[in-house]
């Protein structure tokens, strides 16, 4: 859950990325925050970077003392609303920070931990979010019959979810599958989709 972002150097690509999900650590975030910084030097230095601090807005200065780090790696604080514990917070802003950076690879392999590798369909609901991006990181992968994979996911726990629907008819289109294209863009339209409805001979 996403709240505000500082980013002093106004950085919007880099190479590496080095991430540090924090809550109440004003006493310790320094740390890690400088030896990322002398790694990325040390084995890195042809390489842009960034260091990332994403926090459940600790109210203890922990924004202050991660920024304030001497640095020559450029750093981004991302934060949480306030009260809002949970380091599944943080991490869904680290894979969306790291898609915005088109760090994609970075960003699967977080996304894929924070979705078990089985899950129920009484939980599906509450991840269709995280598998929806998911999706859109395998296509833009070149991955489709995985980014398929994962919208049928969605659909399974809300069969009416229609970016899911179109998402899947574009996918089906690509990979010249026009029946099942077809069935995906008129089940969106039925459900309200003019786009889906604009597709339809």
């Amino acid at each position: 859950m996403y709240e505000r972002e500082e980013n002093p150097l106004k950085v919007t690509e880099a190479d590496l990325v080095v991430g540090l999900a924090s809550f109440m650590e004003a006493d310790n975030i320094d740390y890690p925050t400088r030896q990322a910084d002398e790694g990325i030097g040390k084995y890195f230095g042809d390489k842009s970077a960034v260091i990332i601090n994403c926090d459940n807005a600790s109210p203890d200065g922990t924004e202050q003392v991660f920024l304030g780090t001497d640095t020559k790696t450029p750093k981004i604080y991302i934060s949480t609303p306030p009260d809002t514990p949970g380091k599944g917070y943080n991490f869904e802003n680290m894979f969306r920070k790291l898609i915005e950076l088109k760090q994609w690879n970075s960003a699967l392999t977080t996304l894929t931990k924070c979705l078990p590798p089985s899950i129920s369909d009484s939980w599906l609901s509450y991840q269709k979010e995280a598998y929806f991006l998911r999706s859109e990181i395998y296509k833009t992968l070149k991955q489709p019959m995985l980014a398929i994979d994962d919208l049928s996911t969605i659909l399974r726990a809300d069969p009416a979810d229609r970016p899911a629907l179109l998402a899947r008819a574009k996918l089906y289109q690509d990979q010249l599958q026009g029946r099942l294209a077809k069935d995906d863009y008129e089940h969106a339209c039925i459900l309200g989709s003019a786009e889906a409805c604009e597709q339809l001979p």
